[in-house]
């Protein structure tokens, strides 16, 4: 059967021109188009920061459930081959600035991921979108337990 995970992939750029630059090598790759992994992410753009810190951001996502995600499969290379992209742009371009982040937990609640920054605040973005809440214990109160009333001899 294999191991199942919940993964989410976040990657957030100061602008919209830096954005379509990293997109435009991006969808290039051999392995971004076999595994055809492009049409998987979603784009955002963030014309303010509402605490004033900067002037916007745009972000890529992609988040799913209950999914085999091994390092060695083509498709989690090619999703995560934009992070090589980000991070080679953060290396020849001054002034490019990035951050990404990934999360798997897996089935059993083992925690993984990789995370990668040239500027704190991006960093912090990737942060507030995407973590994992703590366990928690639930109980299951669905009526079908009946509570005794009397104390019980044992």
């Amino acid at each position: 059967m294999g191991y199942y995970s919940d993964v989410g992939l976040v990657v957030v750029l100061k602008d919209w021109d830096d954005l379509q630059d990293v997109l435009a090598v991006y969808k290039m790759h051999p392995d971004v188009q076999r595994e055809d992994v492009f049409k998987h992410w979603t784009i955002y753009e963030r014309e303010f920061d509402p605490d004033g810190n900067t002037g916007g951001y745009c972000m890529m996502e992609y988040r799913t459930t209950y999914i085999k995600w091994y390092d060695e499969y083509d498709d989690v290379q090619a999703f995560r081959k934009l992070f090589q992209v980000v991070e080679q742009f953060g290396k020849e371009r001054d002034g490019f600035k990035y951050a990404y982040k990934e999360i798997t937990v897996g089935e059993d609640g083992a925690i993984d991921g990789d995370e990668g920054e040239n500027c704190k605040q991006l960093g912090f973005v990737c942060e507030e979108r995407m973590h994992v809440e703590p366990a928690e214990l639930v109980f299951n109160d669905d009526g079908s337990f009946k509570q005794l009333k009397e104390e019980v001899d044992v």
